[in-house]
């Protein structure tokens, strides 16, 4: 498992939660890009997620550059 999160359109971030094959499990709406770091790791835990990753992009596919996000 891992975590992708990255900006909406419409406003604010999604964060979710991806398996092996890439398919989203979960995902959470934050409006505060300073909560991205905590969401991700609730979910972590509970998802026993094993990296997290943010991306400046609202394509999931994206080939931009991604930032590693730290889990605590």
């Amino acid at each position: 498992m891992k975590i992708l999160a990255h900006p909406l359109r419409v406003g604010g971030y999604i964060i979710y939660v991806i398996d092996d094959i890439n398919k989203p499990i979960v995902a959470e709406l934050t409006s505060d890009k300073d909560e991205i770091s905590s969401i991700s790791s609730n979910l972590s835990q509970k998802y026993k997620a094993t990296s997290a990753e943010y991306i400046e992009d609202f394509v999931l596919t994206s080939k931009k550059q991604r930032w590693k996000i730290l889990l605590h």
